[in-house]
């Protein structure tokens, strides 16, 4: 089964916390170690995140609040450095929010509800989302569309009781901060800035105007497993932490 989170997309972020690094050199590289062997983690690898252990993943819309105990996102190293600029791009590709309620639920003020994201592989989408170094820092951004693209928008569902129904939207890129575990070869962590306004565009008088994500802190691993779309952190699929240098 699951292990308990305690602690949502606080950024998208935290992939386990050493040291923050505020200067890095302008050529950024994902790196992980299997089997005592350590390697560049090549174009194309598959990898997962989840949320880092001890957090879970919050919305805040004032009135209403929702908090999921674990997500996994699920992805393709698309460059590893990038050529230009020294990026490291990464694609989302699904994302799913579950919680310890009935029917893997997650809490929140209105009943236990379900958070989607249509544009996402997993709910039935064509689009993802680009996770980008920002060179000679320790930045990142997320983009709302796929790597080398243009457009799009961030859209949170959330479906409660009642067929209640808030949605909310965001077309500029989400921000944050990484940090990296080089000295012991730990999963780095990757953490969204606070207070990142969603605007509603879906949802009647029970759904506030605007909300952000104030909890969400990732773990990053290759995905040597082969992730099962929808299941639960599990020991076997964080046995090649990535790294960030």
């Amino acid at each position: 089964m699951h292990r308990k989170m305690t602690g949502l997309f606080a950024a998208l972020v935290a992939f386990g916390v050493f040291a923050l690094v505020p200067a890095i050199s302008s050529a950024h590289g994902l790196t992980d170690t299997s089997g005592g062997v350590t390697t560049k983690v090549a174009v194309g690898s598959k990898i997962a995140a989840y949320n880092e252990n001890g957090s879970t993943v919050k919305f805040n819309a004032g009135g209403l609040v929702i908090e999921c105990n674990e997500t996994t996102l699920l992805g393709t190293v698309n460059a590893n450095p990038h050529t230009v600029g020294g990026a490291v791009l990464g694609t989302i590709e699904d994302a799913y929010f579950r919680g310890s309620q009935p029917e893997t639920k997650c809490k929140s003020t209105l009943g236990d509800s379900m958070v989607t994201i249509p544009a996402l592989t997993q709910a039935g989408g064509t689009s993802h989302w680009c996770i980008k170094s920002t060179p000679e820092t320790d930045k990142f951004v997320v983009e709302p569309h796929n790597c080398g693209g243009a457009g799009g928008e961030f859209t949170f569902l959330l479906d409660a009781p009642g067929n209640v129904v808030c949605g909310y939207t965001r077309t500029a890129n989400l921000t944050g901060t990484f940090t990296t575990t080089a000295a012991t070869h730990t999963a780095a962590t990757l953490a969204l800035d606070a207070n990142q306004t969603l605007t509603k565009h879906v949802g009647g008088f029970l759904c506030p105007a605007s909300g952000s994500l104030v909890e969400f802190n990732f773990e990053m691993f290759t995905d040597t497993a082969g992730t099962t779309p929808g299941t639960w952190r599990d020991v076997k699929n964080t046995a090649d932490p990535i790294w960030i240098q």
